[in-house]
């Protein structure tokens, strides 16, 4: 949760911020008698954040309308080359472990 650097004035700082809105809890730091925000800060803060996430979600449904198609054909094709990129990987080492077999067979003074 909130540690005492991550606290300025009452409120959380730092990579914690959004923990302390989610679960509406304030940092406890010392600056306050009761160690953390009044619920007043607590529901500001929690609007905040909420407001962030709706904003979050209402542009993803926005660029998923102008574009999603597009991002669609750009998935299926990085995953086609993933997939084909893995497929040469294994043949390759197919081969590699032929050629090891057969190189262990002359070292070895058999022959096919």
């Amino acid at each position: 949760m909130c540690q005492e650097n991550q606290c300025h004035g009452g409120h959380c700082q730092g990579n914690q911020m959004q923990d302390c809105h989610q679960n509406m809890g304030g940092c406890n730091c010392g600056q306050s008698d009761s160690g953390k925000m009044d619920k007043m800060e607590e529901m500001k803060e929690l609007v905040k954040w909420a407001k962030k996430s709706l904003l979050k979600d209402k542009i993803k449904a926005k660029l998923e309308a102008k574009i999603g198609k597009k991002m669609d054909q750009i998935a299926d094709l990085a995953v086609e080359m993933l997939v084909s990129k893995m497929e040469m990987k294994k043949q390759k080492m197919v081969k590699k472990q032929e050629f090891m077999m057969k190189m262990e067979s002359v070292m070895k003074g058999k022959s096919e």
